[in-house]
């Protein structure tokens, strides 16, 4: 189908602009709800002994699903882990970062709630996060 190959590339690029070197899951230690129009000053960003927003980087190839005309690229787990309990968090979800590459600025990706809050007490708590990043078009009449 010649819409979904023009389609696949469009989408291709937009995911290439927004991937970078830098992008970063973040943990929000508060409840929130997420919405469209968010900004990065608007999530408490966890502070539990030990944390530090992880680098995440993409995991294989960019997925197709010409079905549903999008492009999904996986990234790689990122882990958190405190290393003491002398600060502690509960994690209510996560949020995240890129340099957008044109224009070169920190800009908010993508924001995530969970269902169920993940406390982080002590060294024996942790939390993997593998984040795919999805880029789609409204369907075509």
């Amino acid at each position: 189908m010649r819409m979904t190959l023009a389609l696949r590339g469009m989408l291709d690029t937009i995911l290439q602009q927004v991937i970078s070197d830098d992008t970063k899951i973040h943990l929000i230690k508060t409840p929130f709800t997420p919405t469209e129009d968010a900004v990065i000053a608007d999530f408490d960003e966890a502070d539990y002994t030990g944390y530090a927003a992880q680098t995440i980087l993409p995991a294989g190839t960019i997925a197709w699903d010409d079905a549903a005309l999008n492009a999904v690229q996986s990234f790689a787990s990122a882990h958190f882990q405190p290393t003491a309990s002398t600060v502690t968090n509960t994690i209510y979800g996560y949020y995240v970062t890129g340099t957008v590459k044109a224009p070169t600025l920190d800009q908010l990706i993508d924001v995530f709630a969970f269902d169920v809050p993940v406390p982080l007490l002590g060294t024996a708590d942790a939390l993997d996060i593998v984040y795919e990043m999805k880029i789609g078009m409204p369907e075509l009449v």
